[in-house]
Parts: structure tokens; C-alpha cells; sequence
């Protein structure tokens, strides 16, 4: 496949060096790890798409760049422009047919995060390099907090990029359990306006709490009660003590050996008669 920039215009955008701008100081509600896709020639390739009744897969807003393997800054704002997103490996054919390049900017679209590192290295021998990562939501999603998904972004190579090579794409999306996509931006007034009524962290750990940072003290449930103690040793009954003459034990000593010396009488008396 040709690069589309030699076909249908400058897709993708690069500084000097070959190495692909992130655009932060670019147009206002930019968010920053979104890829600069509209230039010039990829509203014409969109529309023939649309002429074929291609549909996308769904609109999606930025709402948090990722800056490490479980962190994010959130937009604080919502964005001037939208995503809309297409399936690559459903069109590559159709594009290729009408002559169009491979497209500048590509991503995995993943329903769980993936840390940098792996990102980076699925794109290791393909036509892309690794190029940003960013959390959306759909605009189709109503509910009061919207599900998370997450973008990773490739720029084309430039030819002769020794970590480039002509692995599949779109093996490489499957590798990390995505979508390979590409997309072009809609400006809010025309995509979808919907932004979610709650911060993307919460967003975020209602989906993943496992990756999420600990909750406050406050916000963690009151430690569990200690265990009931066990039960007290049955308690030993002493043995009597002996008699005490001082406080008068002596005589009822006295009187009980009495008692036992005339039982034992009678029981001898008995058993002489007997004979």
C-alpha cells in the first residue's frame, strides 16, 4: 500500500526530525494525545465512506491522556473535536482498491488499559511506532458514569526506520486484545456534546479498582470489629480445708467421728449375733 500522504495529502504531521508532533500547542480543546488527523485530504477519503454506507464503529471523546501504566491526567474540559472511528481491517481492502495509502494514524481501541511499555513494543516491527495513549468514551453511552476505552496511537514510519518492518497491523492490534481503527475529528457541535456529569477518576475506579490508587481513609468502609475473647476455664472447686481448732472447727470434727465410731459398732454387734 502507498502512504496516503503521497495520495491523498499530508495525513500525518512531523517536525524536522521525522518525529511526529503531538500537538500541544495546536488548536484550541485539543486534547493532547489525540493524533492531528484532519489534514488535508482525509475529509475526502471520509466522504467516500461515506458515499459507500461504511458505517463507523461509534463517535468517542477524549477524557484522560495516559502518562504512565495506570496513570492519567484528565481533561479538565471537554474537547473542541470528537473521534470518529472506523474499523481498519474492514476497509484497508476498499481503501487499497480506490487507491489510497495506508493512513498516517492509526490505534488499538482496547476495553482495558494496557501499560506503556507493552503498547510501544506491539508496534515494534509493523509499519507504525507508538505515538500516545489516551481514555474516551462514546457519545452513545447514556449512563451516568460512561464506560472507559482506551486508544493507543501509531504514526506511520518514516522509510528506512530500522524498528520498522512489514508485520501485520492488524495481528499486532489482536496481540494486546484490541481493534485496529483510524478516525478522523468532528467538532462537538456536529458529533455529540455529551460530557460525563463525573470526574474521569471515578470513571476510572468504578471500572478498574484494582488499578486504581487507594481510597482515602475516609472513603474505606470501618475496619471489622476484634474477635469475642474465648470463654473463661471452668473454674476448680478447691478442696475443704482442714479443721480448725481456733474457730471451733474441732468440735464438729469430734462430734462426726462419733457418729462414725457408732455406726461401725452396731455393724460389728449385728454380725456377732448373726454367728
Amino acid at each position: 500500500m502507498k502512504r496516503l500522504d503521497q495520495v491523498v495529502g499530508p495525513y500525518f504531521s512531523a517536525d524536522a526530525g521525522g518525529v511526529p508532533n503531538r500537538l500541544m500547542g495546536g488548536p484550541v480543546g485539543q486534547a493532547p494525545a489525540t493524533p492531528p488527523l484532519n489534514l488535508p485530504g482525509i475529509e475526502e477519503a471520509f466522504g467516500m465512506l461515506s458515499s459507500i454506507n461504511f458505517l463507523p464503529i461509534g463517535t468517542f471523546t477524549p477524557w484522560a491522556e495516559q502518562v504512565g501504566d495506570a496513570s492519567f491526567v484528565a481533561l479538565s474540559t471537554p474537547p473542541a473535536t470528537n473521534v470518529v472511528l472506523y474499523d481498519l481491517s474492514a476497509v484497508a481492502n476498499i481503501l487499497e482498491s480506490l487507491g489510497y495509502g495506508e493512513p498516517g494514524y492509526v490505534a488499538f481501541l482496547t476495553y482495558e488499559p494496557l501499560t506503556l511499555g507493552f503498547a510501544e513494543s506491539a508496534f515494534t516491527g509493523t509499519h507504525y511506532r507508538y505515538w500516545g495513549a489516551e481514555a474516551v468514551f462514546s457519545q452513545s453511552d447514556q449512563a451516568g458514569i460512561p464506560k472507559v476505552y482506551f486508544l493507543y496511537w501509531g504514526s506511520l514510519r518514516d522509510p528506512g526506520d530500522p524498528s520498522g518492518g512489514s508485520g501485520s497491523i492488524i495481528d499486532a492490534a489482536q496481540s494486546v486484545g484490541g481493534q485496529l481503527v483510524f478516525g478522523m475529528q468532528l467538532g462537538r457541535e456536529q458529533s455529540g456534546t455529551r460530557w460525563p456529569g463525573v470526574p474521569f477518576d471515578a470513571a476510572f475506579a468504578t471500572q478498574f479498582p484494582l488499578l486504581s490508587p487507594a481510597a482515602p481513609p475516609s472513603a474505606l468502609p470501618p475496619p471489622a470489629p476484634p474477635p469475642a475473647p474465648p470463654p473463661p476455664p471452668p473454674e476448680e472447686v478447691a478442696p475443704a480445708p482442714p479443721p480448725d481448732v481456733a474457730r471451733g472447727d474441732f468440735g464438729m470434727a469430734f462430734a462426726l467421728g462419733g457418729a462414725v465410731a457408732v455406726v461401725t459398732y452396731l455393724v460389728m454387734s449385728s454380725r456377732g449375733r448373726r454367728r
